[in-house]
């Protein structure tokens, strides 16, 4: 199982983006139809930036690829909340995000170790990169 986060999905949309061959040689090369998931708070992330940043029918396309795919949507729940809020308060870095934390509380949760990501902020809290 691989938890796949907002960066490598943006990667893979985009055509200009500088990870995009990257990502697309990684989606190739995995089984992202198997044991795929992601939280709902990536899937707002990427929709988000691609509808501000690209258009709306990019973001829209994203939409449709999610739903066609077999990635299980994970969300926070009451009972994680206060792992994440804890997790993040311990980062050094300003570059981790609340959401970033969120996917790890939810990976370790789902005994998830290897995150499909280009943000190495991952390795440092003890999860394996798939880039």
């Amino acid at each position: 199982m691989i938890l796949v986060d907002a960066d490598f999905y943006i990667a893979l949309s985009l055509e200009m983006d500088s990870n995009h061959s990257k990502a697309f040689a990684i989606a190739k090369s995995l089984d992202l139809s198997g044991e795929v998931i992601t939280t709902w708070e990536v899937v707002d992330e990427v929709i988000t930036k691609l509808a501000y940043y690209q258009s709306r029918k990019i973001a829209l396309q994203f939409i449709v690829y999610l739903l066609n795919s077999k990635t299980r949507i994970e969300y926070i729940t009451i009972g994680n909340q206060e792992k994440i809020f804890q997790l993040f308060q311990k980062q050094a870095s300003k570059k981790v995000s609340l959401t970033d934390c969120a996917n790890m509380v939810i990976a370790k949760e789902f005994g998830v170790a290897t995150i499909c990501s280009f943000d190495h902020h991952y390795e440092q809290n003890g999860f394996k990169l798939q880039t």
